[in-house]
């Protein structure tokens, strides 16, 4: 049992060494200029700008993504690319093909829970009540993938510009660094729980067209 504890705890050590070493070439990339571009087979280098997703990832963090494997599942951090829009976006996906999404002003529900860093991405379960003005509630198709911004009220995001599908998504955002962090890499990806007497999956789904919000 403590050989098998020590190993455990070597390969964390040496997880946690290599994310540090990766997020040190990173800050290196950006210093020197090679923003945007793989310094690493498999790999890329980028700065986070604005704050659509804080304060998970702030203004100036240096993000550390994978281009190969992607994993395309809720709560991975993802790098989009969008029409007419020069930079990648950094954006968390929400809802995955055969999810229901409902939004509800700028809320949004996926299979009747709302998921959020301010509530430690506990789901919160949808209520009536709390939506009386306009909402729409749609199901995503086969390659239809539902992002937001962890900072919904400064985010561009598919509230306003749509589903994405697989081929927009360029790399998947695995670590974080900023000046007040040092050189401790942050993981990204974040795991949605639901609350135990509601762990059943919503499974009533409504194919109404999608309303989207405007791009402002």
């Amino acid at each position: 049992m403590a050989v098998l504890i020590l190993v455990q705890s070597l390969l964390v050590i040496r997880k946690k060494a290599i994310a540090g070493v990766l997020y040190f070439l990173a800050a290196m990339a950006a210093t020197y200029g090679f923003i945007n571009s793989p310094t690493l087979s498999g790999y890329l280098f980028t700065v986070a700008k604005g704050s659509s997703s804080y304060p998970v990832i702030k203004h100036d963090d240096f993000l550390l993504s994978r281009t190969r494997p992607i994993a395309l599942s809720p709560g991975t951090v993802v790098l989009i690319t969008i029409p007419d829009y020069d930079d990648p976006y950094a954006k968390r996906i929400h809802g995955i093909p055969g999810d229901t999404i409902k939004i509800c002003d700028t809320a949004v529900y996926v299979n009747g829970f709302r998921y959020s860093f301010h509530n430690s991405w506990q789901g919160k379960a949808f209520a009536r009540a709390r939506c009386p003005s306009r909402h729409s509630e749609f199901v995503l198709g086969a390659d239809e993938y539902f992002v937001l911004g962890d900072a919904p009220g400064h985010s561009i995001d598919s509230r306003h510009f749509g589903t994405i599908r697989k081929q927009q998504i360029i790399a998947q955002a695995m670590y974080k660094g900023g000046p007040e962090t040092g050189l401790q890499s942050i993981p990204l990806t974040a795991t949605f729980s639901r609350p135990p007497q509601l762990g059943a999956k919503m499974t009533e789904a409504v194919t109404a067209k999608p309303i989207w919000l405007p791009l402002h």
